[in-house]
């Protein structure tokens, strides 16, 4: 038997539910949730095997109901996908590669000021003995 927790949350108060945290909500009146699923380094293997999944899905729906290969432009299918994909979880195949792209850029942006930073460029005589 795992731990559990029972929370009851009031009018105006937040709850942080961890990553990989399972979680289930019993609105006990009209509720408006407002809430987001975040990913980070440490969750972006299950983000990314979620998508996978959930790319399987999209493919057998769409299969199922015939939309696929219905035209000679190959970019109407990926379109229908993605945009089916992002309507069920919220993210798609582009989106995600596009935050990674923009985090990375960051990242090289953020290491590129440290190295300019650094003593060694900033001090000629820092590395003589």
């Amino acid at each position: 038997a795992s731990a559990s927790f029972v929370v009851t949350q009031n009018a105006g108060d937040c709850i942080f539910v961890p990553s990989q945290w399972r979680h289930e909500v019993v609105n006990v009146e009209e509720t408006l949730s407002i809430n987001h699923n975040w990913f980070s380094a440490v969750n972006l293997d299950y983000v990314w095997d979620c998508i996978q999944v959930e790319v399987k899905a999209v493919d057998t729906e769409l299969d199922l109901w015939g939309l696929l290969g219905n035209s000679d432009d190959t970019s109407d299918d990926f379109v229908m996908k993605e945009t089916m994909l992002h309507l069920c979880i919220g993210m798609n195949v582009t989106t995600f590669f596009f935050t990674l792209l923009v985090e990375m850029v960051q990242l090289f942006l953020n290491l590129n000021i440290l190295l300019e930073k650094s003593p060694a460029k900033t001090d000629p005589h820092a590395n003589e003995t």
